[in-house]
């Protein structure tokens, strides 16, 4: 029985996954829950690994605490390359922040604003930035090459009709 922790984890996700998909975009999840990311997120033009976090945790009256390191008992950041984006789904306020892997800067643990306060300061630029995923940054090659061999241990999912970064 998934504790209190996962089931908040379980909703982030899926909040994310229903404003994702009304926004246009393809989503695929690893099946071996081993990459250090939730999603890619396909745009038609750019993929994008996505990792989720969701909090509901207040660090004072105007903020709330998110753990943005690897898995939840660690202080391990993510590394350059390992995920694109961070998402961060406040549940309370059913709000999302997007950050990049770059805006992170090695951190393992952050801050981000009630939305019910005037100014959300620095964060501002970070809050529903859906077009950072949305937005196509390069043109789609018509094919998919997947390389692999018998010693890969890979999880894909590949649709039949608009692909996952093809």
């Amino acid at each position: 029985m998934p504790n209190a922790r996962h089931r908040t984890g379980d909703i982030g996700e899926a909040a994310f996954v229903l404003k994702a998909t009304q926004l246009g975009l393809r989503l695929a999840k690893p099946l071996s829950g081993k990459e250090g990311y939730d999603y890619i997120a396909d745009n038609g033009g750019d993929c994008h690994r996505v990792q989720v976090k969701t909090t509901s945790k207040r660090a004072s009256k105007g903020s709330y605490h998110v753990t943005t390191a690897r898995g939840t008992r660690k202080n391990v950041p993510y590394k350059k390359g390992e995920i694109d984006f961070l998402v961060i789904y406040v549940h309370p306020e059913q709000t999302f922040y997007i950050l990049s892997q770059k805006d992170l800067a090695g951190r393992v643990a952050l801050s981000v604003p009630s939305t019910r306060r005037k100014h959300l300061g620095p964060f501002a630029q970070h809050h529903e930035r859906w077009d950072l995923l949305t937005t196509k940054k390069r043109r789609r090659s018509k094919g998919l090459t997947l390389h692999a061999s018998a010693e890969d241990n890979i999880g894909l999912v590949i649709p039949t009709a608009g692909g996952i970064c093809s």
